[in-house]
């Protein structure tokens, strides 16, 4: 009977972790803790700051750095601050961003292999500490994933609970969790409001589900050994 119910109560644990899992979220990270962390020096190029201040960052394991970016219009007259390369080029700031030109803009990213991943992270202006640009928010904005010949809605900020207002403070990141992980080779972003501000955006990839099985395999291998080995010991 003990047995049973220590079965029975990881199996309840279990559907309670999987409901979890099963809920998409999006969590706000405030500018003390930058995922990834700024790394090299406040740079400021004309025009004069706050609209050309940018930092760079570590961009390891940001899969999206250096990928091919396509996006669906940007804002006109400011091409050395504002411009689709910079989306992931490395810099926070409002002087390497990115703003649409229109309502539903988008950004897509060619990756250069296919991944897997469970969310994307995305700010303002991350580093223009006391002179942040807190305007032209996203508004409300999908995350499609490409794969097998197919684009695939994996967040809809539009359906959360509780709602999202469709607004970001200048300096916080805001980290789109997916319902559960995908696996593809583009990504794009669609954001609701006319003239978007992005200033970057990273995807972190996770291990393959066959890497988790793997690791599994080890630690239930290193349990039955622990326990032949307490066995000959109480022998």
């Amino acid at each position: 009977m003990p047995t049973l119910r220590a079965t029975l109560s990881l199996i309840a644990l279990l559907t309670v972790f999987a409901t979890a899992l099963s809920a998409q979220s999006l969590v706000v990270i405030p500018i003390g803790s930058l995922v990834p962390a700024p790394s090299g020096t406040f740079t400021v190029e004309p025009p004069p700051p706050p609209f050309g201040g940018y930092q760079s960052y570590d961009t390891t394991g940001n899969i999206l750095f250096g990928s091919t970016v396509s996006v669906s219009g940007t804002l006109a007259g400011y091409p050395t601050i504002h411009n689709p390369a910079f989306l992931a080029d490395g810099n926070y700031g409002n002087g390497r961003s990115w703003i649409g030109n229109s309502a539903n803009s988008w950004i897509q990213f060619d990756l250069p292999a296919t991944f897997t991943f469970d969310s994307v992270l995305f700010g303002r202006d991350r580093v223009n500490v006391g002179s942040t640009y807190n305007d032209r928010d996203p508004g409300q904005f999908t995350v499609q994933v490409f794969s097998a010949g197919l684009w695939s809605t994996v967040f809809d900020s539009s359906t959360l609970a509780p709602s999202f207002n469709g607004l970001i403070n200048g300096t916080d990141t805001l980290k789109a969790v997916f319902a559960s992980p995908v696996t593809g080779e583009k990504v794009k972003l669609t954001f609701a409001n006319n003239g978007a501000a992005i200033d970057e955006v990273a995807i972190i990839a996770i291990p393959e589900p066959s890497t988790y099985a793997a690791i599994f395999g080890l630690l239930t291998l290193g349990l039955v050994q622990i326990r032949r080995f307490r066995q000959k010991s109480l022998a």
